[in-house]
């Protein structure tokens, strides 16, 4: 359900979401999907680097295709991972927050174009 809300999300910018499970998820959970090939790490993945934009949970990923790879993006919280962006310590805010916007919750998410 969380990820056919950002679909909608990213559909209302006129953009298609294509997912890249972590390389520890099952793929299954993302039947309906167009799902990445895992055989590059996001970072260094052609398919993801050259996308109009990124959306994801807190990750060190996702703050390395916003910083060294200039995509914009948008940091969202996960259900049932809220307490990783509740564990953030100062220094991890901060670096989080000079390259992402601040989390949201996907309801609240205004989009990649916002």
């Amino acid at each position: 359900a969380h990820i056919a809300e950002v679909s909608r999300g990213v559909e209302a910018d006129g953009l298609r979401l294509a997912v890249r499970p972590h390389p520890a998820e099952d793929t299954g959970r993302y039947a309906g999907f167009e799902i990445l090939d895992e055989a590059f790490t996001a970072e260094a993945d052609p398919a993801i680097v050259g996308a109009a934009g990124v959306v994801g949970g807190t990750s060190t990923a996702l703050l390395n295709l916003a910083a060294l790879h200039g995509r914009p993006a948008a940091r969202l919280v996960v259900p049932g991972l809220e307490h990783l962006e509740d564990e953030l310590g100062a220094d991890q805010r901060a670096l989080l927050d000079a390259y992402l916007p601040r989390a949201a919750e996907v309801g609240q998410w205004r989009g990649l174009q916002s």
